[in-house]
């Protein structure tokens, strides 16, 4: 149960902060190096996790959808 808890909390704040990335300007480094996706080439086998996948995954399971849009309104994504 607490774990739980905690689990959702941390999603809670990892969404608010992702919402706080897509308000941001669009030539501030931080919105380029968390949303681009890599174009070079990558090792053999399952790919790394981007910090966007946990965070696409977590708006998922909190039935959050259309985050990127939701984001950008400041109000209603609090």
């Amino acid at each position: 149960m607490i774990r739980l808890i905690i689990l959702t909390a941390v999603r809670i704040t990892r969404l608010r902060w992702a919402g706080r990335i897509v308000r941001m300007q669009d030539n501030l480094p931080y919105k380029k190096i968390t949303l681009d996706k890599p174009e070079d080439r990558r090792r053999v086998g399952r790919p790394n996790l981007r910090w966007i996948d946990g965070v696409m995954r977590d708006a998922e399971r909190l039935g959050v959808g259309n985050w990127r849009i939701k984001g950008k309104d400041r109000d209603g994504w609090r």
